[in-house]
């Protein structure tokens, strides 16, 4: 009789710590439901980290190139022709607009310069057809003076022309 006191007494004791520690079915949903949003919130932060790093490193990218035309040379210390350290210098400080308010046409800038690269006088001809895209190549234009100038003085040219084409950025 003591034995099985003892027995059923150790049973209770069992099914009550389990039933203390146990959550109701409510409680167990609604952790498992915070548990969740939590992981979709740091998810959702990693997404926005992922994204400000590659912008960064595009900016560093472009950064970087528009040094090395001015220089000469691309990134991985190849020479570069003249004209294609002005547009790579003019595109790493180009902030397109959206395609949606310039449309697909291009525009072409003629660009004057000084033997020094100061840029001396933008002009559009045929006329720009869209404001927004005009305005964010003289913008890009302007930033990038002065533009490179040929190490040979015979390959100079003071009028530059060159076509601009907005794209969407992937």
């Amino acid at each position: 009789m003591k034995r099985t006191l003892a027995l059923a007494a150790s049973i209770l004791l069992v099914v009550f710590c389990q039933s203390s520690f146990a959550q109701s079915p409510r409680e167990s949903s609604e952790a498992d439901g915070a548990v969740a949003d939590e992981r979709l919130r740091q998810l959702q932060q990693i997404r926005v980290l992922r994204a400000e790093a590659r912008r960064k490193a595009e900016d560093a990218e472009r950064r970087l190139a528009a040094l090395s035309a001015k220089r000469g040379v691309r990134p991985d210390g190849t020479a570069i022709s003249w004209p294609e350290a002005i547009i790579t210098v003019i595109n790493s400080n180009w902030i397109r607009p959206p395609i949606a308010e310039t449309g697909t046409t291009g525009c072409t800038a003629s660009i004057v310069i000084d033997r020094s690269g100061q840029v001396m006088s933008i002009d559009f001809k045929p006329a720009c057809n869209s404001d927004p895209l005009k305005h964010s190549i003289e913008n890009a234009i302007i930033k990038s003076s002065p533009l490179p100038v040929p190490d040979d003085s015979s390959q100079f040219t003071n009028k530059i022309v060159a076509r601009f084409v907005p794209q969407d950025e992937a």
